[in-house]
């Protein structure tokens, strides 16, 4: 333990050491103030400059109340059997008023799977969601994010996806990033008005926390799950939210550290920073278990070109898009089926679905494209416009909303097979000629 005790700048959580030091890249250190002791990190070091950031504020501490102790260790984080059904901050320390957890310590930062060790997912995870389920499913082993803008109802949808996954033989571990105050008393009470803690993990960090634990919670979650996937050997899934809170937070510590900024000011390795992220999940050959991710994240202005969405996207295996209009209009959930997309779905749940999966995914969705333009024509010029065909996608496409992208309750995939034939039934002549006659008995 080397403690140093000249500090020559401190800049919000962030302190700037001069002189020859060498300190490993992401070194914990500890803070000593006058009357308590702070845990820091090792962010940039250098043959004359050293950059530390502080875990916790340094509002009010002045360069000469602080020295510094380098412990010449990483962050790391005990993970255990007993983490099961806790709630934590970022940190990962106990928030629940429960016993502190001890456990195998793993680096947060975690480990690398090798494509050579790589499985391509597989395996169908039900959401209870069948614009999910049917349209875009979830996989074992993908990254699937949520595209959302603000006061959508993406919390409502995650509150049913955890609540329906629960029910099945998964563990659920939550991130809660940057959470606003009406977001983290509507996940509190989720909690205590459901039974999921007791099949989860979750990690909260609220809007008022410092900066810096935003960006600890994400990679102490995904070693937890790492940890049960890949050493515990079951099927985990990760539900971070919102990952746009995690991006402002690295762009405010980027520009605490004086760095050059990228596109509309985010740090120009924001790219592989969720890339660091996103990648952790997967399947890895010879273990039984399996590390999902579902990131959510808040488009600015519903931008869906804004840098956060965009670089998830090229990351990830399609997105999950809700749309405004869809929501103004009362349908919940709110999902817009056109550019949503799940890259792994036919892949990944071959033999494992019904033999008229892909044919009825493909005609509901060039169907309700169809839709979507009689419906843009009668506002433009008049039902009467319309030709017969037109007015029968009309009748299909209003019967699709409000009775298969509309549900109040969760639905297994049999029911969503159902409804999506019952709206089959509604398309013009020349639609329904072009089913098999292997599928036709679903007409009946």
């Amino acid at each position: 333990m080397i403690e140093h005790y000249c500090i020559d700048e401190i800049k919000g959580p962030i302190l700037i050491i001069k002189g020859g030091f060498k300190p490993k890249l992401g070194e914990i250190v500890k803070l000593n103030l006058k009357n308590k002791v702070i845990t820091g990190q090792v962010l940039e070091t250098s043959k004359e400059v050293t950059l530390l950031q502080s875990f916790q504020t340094l509002a009010g501490a002045r360069k000469s109340d602080i020295s510094v102790e380098f412990s010449g260790e990483l962050l790391k984080f005990g993970v255990s059997e007993e983490l099961k059904g806790r709630i934590l901050n970022g940190y990962g320390k106990p928030i629940d008023n429960g016993p502190l957890i001890y456990g195998k310590e793993q680096n947060i930062e975690g480990r690398i799977i090798r494509p050579s060790r790589r499985v391509i997912p597989k395996g169908i995870i039900k959401t209870g969601i069948n614009s999910i389920d049917l349209l875009n499913t979830l996989i074992k082993g993908q990254k699937l994010p949520i595209f959302s803008g603000s006061g959508l109802s993406h919390l409502r949808l995650i509150g049913e996806i955890l609540k329906n996954i629960s029910q099945e033989d998964m563990l659920i571990i939550f991130g809660g990033i940057g959470l606003a105050y009406n977001d983290y008393i509507y996940i509190s009470s989720l909690l205590q008005e459901t039974g999921i803690l007791r099949k989860a993990i979750f990690f909260l960090n609220r809007a008022i926390d410092p900066v810096v634990e935003r960006i600890i919670l994400p990679r102490v979650a995904l070693t937890t799950a790492e940890y049960f996937a890949f050493e515990k050997e079951q099927n985990v899934i990760v539900i971070l939210y919102d990952i746009s809170n995690y991006a402002d937070g690295l762009r405010e510590i980027s520009s605490m550290r004086g760095e050059y900024p990228g596109r509309m000011g985010y740090p120009p390795y924001l790219y592989t920073d969720l890339a660091s992220l996103f990648e952790r999940s997967g399947i890895i050959s010879g273990k039984k278990g399996s590390l999902t991710q579902i990131p959510v994240l808040t488009m600015p202005n519903d931008d869906i070109t804004h840098p956060i969405p965009d670089l998830t996207g090229y990351i990830t295996e399609g997105q999950i898009i809700l749309s405004r209009t869809l929501d103004k209009e009362g349908i919940f959930p709110p999902i817009d089926i056109i550019p949503s997309l799940s890259r792994l779905m036919y892949h990944g749940s071959k033999g494992l679905v019904r033999e008229d999966f892909k044919f009825v995914g493909d005609l509901l969705y060039s169907s309700y494209s169809k839709y979507l333009k009689a419906k843009k024509l009668k506002l433009i010029s008049g039902i009467d416009s319309l030709s017969k065909a037109d007015r029968k996608y009309l009748e299909f496409g209003e019967f699709f909303e409000w009775n298969f992208l509309n549900q109040d309750k969760k639905r297994l995939m049999e029911e969503s097979f159902d409804i999506a034939w019952q709206a089959i039934k509604l398309l013009p002549d020349f639609e329904r000629i072009k089913i098999p006659e292997k599928f036709m008995k679903y007409m009946n």
